[in-house]
């Protein structure tokens, strides 16, 4: 290779046709003729090749071009002459005339007539020798960063000043997943893309400053195949004004994990993986702080398993151990992402629920006891089964919101009240709860300021899935806005005699408000205390009220005592019959009648025979028990009464009651208490 000879000095340009100025140009101007041969020179051809333009023209261009270029040469010719390119800039050797050569450039396009045959070329020549020789330097010093780099365990990118990835080593290669042939070039800024990082504010502020900058800790690069790769590292820039930028990516991964693994460790209860104490502690003044400041309410949940010393002892702790991680799991599974959940201790959850009121609350706490209950047994071939206590209790930015410690307090004090109802059961904590006479005071109180609801809950069609009858239960809203469910007050009520005072008060309203369907009225399940059935006259009065209203009792069904021991059966019967006379209808519930059953099924008008859940949940792991559901359900049926199956919450006791063939079912599973 040489060097071509100067351009002569250049006289003034004559006037004429710009063909004229040609010998002055720099780059060779040529035409071929037909195919392969040269048919115009210009005067620089001499200067790049030796040879003079008379020696040259009409002689095939291939005997010009360096021997290792000429198949390259033939194809471009090919595609041109078959018309398959009409243009090509290409680069290749061109032979001297002193056996040497120089790099150059060719820009051509081919000549067709108007029948489209081929008549030559035309194009320029332009010696690029010298930008070869120095981007053959510049591979050289490349490829010895090239060897440097790719030894380096840290991903280095070089980005040029238009912001393409000009350079990626192999660990960069690695780190993003895809071929650096596939990269460079590409902008930076659309296939570098960060989570949790701004990289174009810190590539924008490396430009402007010249100053390195820091990914910090917090980036996640995110690679072609969906992962998030967790990495720190800088963004330098080289030397020289608009030079580009140096990407150093780390990947630390790993060391993100062990601290993750150590934080996890210092908040959380190895048996379960939830919070711990501790932990919990924390998340509860957070939520309490935030409620206080931005206003609303929130609820604690402080969950204990049901005699799980028994089981603890009897099985062994790694049953016991077994039991704490279902419970947990099956408990965690009914929260939102918000909520926080945690092991206060040994069998007891403490639950956190932001933003949720009492009936809220109240409500996941009736989904985690129907969801643990649903659980298989602990021990196979041992029907183990697991039920849990619930406490709840709730505060809010308007009234005086307890310490963090005496909200698990309040909760507890309802955990306890629950035990001591039976266990298996939710229970909300009230200011009032130790006080029975006070409690019985707040809900005359409520009555009198209108405060009694009823809530209904529907009961379905088994085989149809239509609308046949609503359950009503009774909620008290007291004067200070607190809501009560019958569970919460019935039981102290009963206790000092009060209780048909929320009877007399929920009938008329459930018998005004009970939803009804379309061409047909539904029929409207109402509970009778012990303590109202005890009341003759009061019964009586209520009775002659509803008639004189002209309230139709035809839909009205009585349901006799779940909450405390009704009076004798002889009694009963003067207090109910002018109720049946009058159109009401009477539901019996196969396991709240004790020794005294057969008498209602056999002397009473009953229409309903309700199943109960404990038994419908027994006859899933229970022959026994399945056995007596099926012959409680068929004697019911053949005594013409129809029969309901309560607390229906899962599928499983859905299919059950189908394979038994129970008329109608409620629960859950189609519906929760509601207001009208």
């Amino acid at each position: 290779m040489t060097t071509t000879s100067p351009l002569p000095d250049l006289p003034d340009l004559p006037d004429g046709h710009p063909a004229t100025w040609i010998e002055y140009l720099r780059d060779v101007v040529f035409r071929t003729q037909g195919k392969t041969y040269w048919s115009y020179l210009s005067p620089a051809w001499e200067r790049l090749t030796g040879f003079t333009v008379a020696e040259s023209l009409g002689r095939d261009i291939l005997e010009f071009v360096f021997p290792d270029d000429r198949p390259e040469n033939m194809a471009v010719k090919e595609r041109l002459e078959s018309g398959q390119q009409m243009a090509s800039r290409h680069i290749k050797r061109l032979l001297r005339k002193d056996g040497s050569f120089v790099w150059i450039e060719v820009d051509l396009r081919v000549l067709r007539d108007a029948s489209g045959e081929l008549r030559g070329s035309i194009g320029t020549i332009r010696d690029i020798s010298e930008r070869i020789a120095l981007e053959t330097a510049l591979a050289r010093e490349q490829a010895l960063a090239s060897v440097t780099l790719g030894a380096l365990t840290d991903g280095v990118l070089i980005i040029d000043p238009v912001g393409h990835l000009e350079y990626i080593n192999p660990a960069a290669t690695t780190l993003l997943g895809v071929a650096s042939q596939n990269l460079l070039g590409q902008p930076a800024l659309s296939r570098l893309v960060f989570d949790g990082l701004d990289f174009s504010r810190l590539w924008a502020d490396a430009r402007r400053t010249g100053q390195t900058q820091s990914l910090g800790s917090r980036g996640c690069l995110l690679v072609h195949d969906g992962r998030r790769i967790e990495v720190d590292g800088v963004l330098q820039p080289l030397p020289g004004e608009d030079a580009g930028l140096v990407l150093v990516l780390r990947d630390v991964r790993e060391q993100r994990a062990l601290q993750a693994r150590l934080s996890f460790q210092a908040t959380h209860d190895a048996l379960t993986q939830l919070l711990n104490r501790a932990a919990l502690t924390d998340a509860l003044a957070r939520i309490q702080a935030r409620t206080v400041r931005q206003g609303g309410v929130y609820s604690v949940l402080l969950v204990d398993i049901d005699h799980f010393k028994l089981v603890n002892d009897h099985y062994g702790h790694s049953v016991g151990d077994e039991a704490i991680r279902w419970v947990s799991r099956t408990l965690a599974q009914n929260l939102r992402p918000e909520d926080e959940i945690g092991r206060w201790g040994g069998e007891e959850f403490l639950i956190v629920l932001p933003d949720a009121d009492e009936v809220e609350a109240k409500a996941v706490a009736e989904r985690m006891l129907s969801s643990v209950r649903a659980l298989p047994s602990l021990v196979p071939g041992d029907a183990v089964s697991l039920t849990v206590s619930v406490g709840v209790a709730t505060a809010s930015s308007t009234s005086a919101s307890p310490a963090v410690l005496t909200m698990v307090q309040q909760a507890d004090a309802a955990l306890y009240e629950a035990k001591r109802a039976g266990r298996d059961r939710v229970w909300v904590y009230s200011s009032t709860q130790p006080g029975v006479v006070t409690l019985a005071t707040r809900v005359q109180a409520a009555i009198q300021a209108g405060g009694v609801r009823p809530l209904f809950q529907p009961i379905h069609d088994r085989e149809s899935g239509a609308l046949c009858a609503y359950e009503v239960f009774a909620q008290i809203i007291a004067p200070d806005g607190s809501v009560m469910m019958a569970d919460q007050f019935m039981p102290a009520l009963q206790r000092v005699h009060r209780a048909h005072r929320v009877d007399a008060a929920v009938i008329p309203l459930a018998l005004r408000d009970c939803p009804s369907s379309p061409g047909q009225s539904l029929h409207c399940v109402v509970h009778l205390s012990a303590d109202m059935l005890r009341r003759p006259s009061v019964m009586a009065a209520l009775l002659t009220q509803l008639l004189a209203d002209g309230v139709v009792l035809s839909n009205l069904v009585i349901k006799m005592g779940e909450r405390a021991e009704l009076p004798e059966l002889s009694a009963l019967r003067p207090v109910l019959d002018p109720w049946f006379q009058a159109g009401a209808t009477l539901l019996i519930n196969q396991n709240s009648t004790g020794q005294a059953a057969l008498s209602y099924w056999i002397d009473w008008p009953v229409s309903f025979v309700q199943l109960d859940g404990v038994l419908l949940r027994q006859a899933l792991t229970s022959p026994r028990a399945y056995t007596v559901l099926q012959a409680l359900n068929a004697l019911a049926q053949t005594l013409g009464y129809r029969t309901i199956a309560e607390q229906v919450d899962r599928p499983e006791l859905l299919e059950l009651v189908r394979e038994i063939g129970v008329d109608w079912v409620q629960g859950y599973l189609f519906g929760t208490p509601r207001p009208a």
